[in-house]
C-alpha cells in the first residue's frame, strides 16, 4: 500500500484511478452525499475522473483505514499569494463515520496545510443541521466566522450554512509537523 502522511489511525494517500469506483459509491450515496451539499447529483465515474483532473489549486488524499478506502479529504482554491485554502472532507464508507477517524483525517490535512504548503489560514463550510461534524471542527480548533442564512432548502426546511476557519497560530502540530522534525534533525547531525 502506498501511503504519504500516516496518523494514529488512518493514511493519506495520492487517489489513483483504481479508486474511481469507491468515490463513485460514496458521492452516489444518500448519507455523505447530503453532508456535503451534493446530494441531489448523480455520478458516473467519468464525472469523478473529470473532478480529480481539474487539480491545479487543489490537493486531495485518499483516505485508507484498515487497507480500504474510506474517504477523500482535499485542500481546494489555494491561494499560495493570500497563503489560504478550503478543507473539505467525506467519509463516504457509513461504516466509517463516528468512529472518531475525522479528528485524524483533519489534523493531518491542517498539518500538511501548515508545514509543508505553508499557508496562514484554511477555512470550511459546515450545514446547521451536522452537529456532528460542527462539534469536530471546533476540536480541531476551527472557529464560526459567519453564517449564510437559509441557504440550504432540504424536505421542507432551510438551514444555515456555517464559515469556519482555522489560523496556523490556533492549530496545535499534529503528526506531519513532529516527522518533519525528526526527518530534519537526522540530517543536522
Amino acid at each position: 500500500m502506498v501511503e504519504k502522511f500516516r496518523g494514529k489511525e488512518v493514511s493519506l494517500r495520492p487517489v489513483f484511478d483504481q479508486d474511481m469506483d469507491d468515490f463513485v459509491r460514496f458521492m452516489n450515496d444518500f448519507e455523505a452525499s447530503l453532508f456535503t451539499g451534493s446530494m441531489p447529483g448523480l455520478y458516473t465515474a467519468d464525472d469523478e475522473r473529470d473532478y480529480f483532473k481539474k487539480s491545479e489549486d487543489k490537493r486531495q488524499f485518499a483516505v485508507d483505514y484498515q487497507g480500504e478506502v474510506i474517504g477523500l479529504v482535499e485542500l481546494f482554491d489555494i491561494d499560495l499569494v493570500n497563503r489560504r485554502a478550503v478543507l473539505g472532507i467525506m467519509i463516504g464508507q457509513g461504516e466509517a463515520r463516528s468512529r472518531g477517524l475525522g479528528y485524524d483525517i483533519i489534523n493531518l490535512v491542517l498539518d500538511y496545510g501548515f508545514y509543508l504548503l505553508n499557508l496562514h489560514s484554511i477555512s470550511l463550510t459546515c450545514f446547521t443541521f451536522n452537529h456532528r461534524a460542527q462539534a469536530l471542527y471546533k476540536k480541531c480548533g476551527f472557529q464560526e466566522i459567519g453564517r449564510w442564512r437559509q441557504s440550504r432548502y432540504l424536505a421542507g426546511d432551510y438551514y444555515d450554512t456555517l464559515y469556519m476557519d482555522i489560523l496556523k497560530e490556533d492549530h496545535k502540530p499534529y503528526l506531519i509537523y513532529q516527522e518533519i522534525q525528526e526527518t530534519i534533525g537526522k540530517y543536522k547531525k
